[in-house]
């Protein structure tokens, strides 16, 4: 299982997480949702180990390996519903 235990992040003086603590078991599914700028994308970083928390542990399985696919969406004057409905 993926663990954050009493995980601390800061971004110079903004405290991105304080205390924070989650678990994933292995073959489960996790999803994060919230408004823009909450960090969500900082908390993906932490689980992609490209940043390192001020306080806390990041705890992973040694057998576990992690595959990103990094991608850019190119702009649409489309309506965001019509351009995720035609994601298939």
């Amino acid at each position: 299982m993926l663990q954050f235990i009493d995980i601390t992040l800061r971004r110079g003086e903004r405290i991105l997480f304080d205390d924070l603590s989650l678990t994933v078991h292995a073959g489960h599914k996790a999803g994060v949702v919230g408004r823009n700028g909450v960090g969500k994308s900082t908390l993906f970083e932490l689980v992609r180990r490209r940043l390192l928390p001020v306080e806390g542990d990041v705890v992973w399985p040694e057998s576990w390996r992690l595959a990103c696919l990094e991608h850019s969406v190119e702009p649409s004057a489309r309506a965001a519903r019509a351009f995720v409905l035609d994601g298939d």
